[in-house]
């Protein structure tokens, strides 16, 4: 089973920068929903294979703008990992470079991380494609979630590996140009029954970065995942058999995916 929900549930942190934390009021505080909570509650007491708990709401920039809220919580006692995907604005204009290596990812290999993405993206406001104003190039945030079965149980599921993935979205013709087509072909037909312009657009991943993996051994199940906040990676070791975790210091920034143009 796999929940999405619009806000995240209460009992994941009540600090302003954990994955529900109240930013808005000094002091913090738990923005979680409570019937989400029990919910999952009688879910983990069912032991019912709950992988993936995946919601929004909570935007990814804290109040003020300097600082980024934590978008990944792993719970290794019940295998669930719970993604926040609000990530605001999730269209943007896309940067303009002189360099089509350097936005693709050619010579930023190792300094793409979520964090400075995340930074960037203040500066970009929401396409204008949204409200049927000017069209141009933008860029399209996804949070894309791979599940898989656990190779210690084939009858339960769990998340291996999760990343923020950029696409690139491109007009190939203009709505000018697709417009004027159409008049020319169907001038005969009443304004009422032509179609709506089909634009056509040019689709390519721009920037992957990747926020948790899970890596199973016979003996070990290691989580890694990205703390925005920190900016730092965490990696939780778990023994398979006896369950004890051994979690090691912050260790050096995430490397994110290659890009591809």
């Amino acid at each position: 089973m796999v929940l999405m929900a619009h806000n995240g549930p209460h009992g994941l942190g009540s600090k302003a920068h954990n994955i529900c934390g109240v930013d808005w009021i000094s002091g913090g505080g738990d923005h979680g929903d409570v019937d989400l909570r029990d919910a999952i509650a009688q879910l983990h007491s069912a032991n019912i294979n709950l992988p993936l708990v995946c919601f929004g709401h909570m935007h990814h920039m804290l109040q003020g703008g300097k600082n980024m809220r934590e978008m990944v919580h792993v719970d290794t006692v019940h295998d669930t990992v719970y993604l926040n995907a609000a990530t605001v604005p999730r269209v943007r204009k896309r940067p303009v470079t002189n360099n089509a290596s350097t936005r693709s990812g050619g010579s930023t290999k190792g300094k793409k991380l979520r964090h400075r993405d995340k930074k960037r993206n203040r500066s970009y406001s929401p396409s204008p494609i949204n409200n049927g104003s000017e069209r141009g190039p933008t860029q399209h945030h996804f949070l894309v979630v791979e599940l898989g079965e656990c190779a210690a149980s084939c009858n339960r599921h769990v998340v291996e590996r999760a990343r923020d993935v950029w696409v690139d979205v491109e007009p190939l013709v203009s709505e000018e140009e697709e417009e004027a087509s159409i008049s020319k072909s169907d001038e005969a037909v009443s304004p009422s029954l032509k179609p709506e312009p089909a634009l056509r657009f040019d689709v390519t991943v721009a920037e992957e970065n990747e926020v948790y993996q899970r890596c199973q051994g016979d003996l070990m199940t290691t989580h890694t995942y990205y703390d925005a906040y920190m900016r730092k990676r965490h990696s939780v070791t778990v023994d398979n058999k006896h369950g004890f975790m051994i979690q090691p210091p912050l260790v050096q920034p995430m490397i994110v995916g290659t890009a591809h143009s």
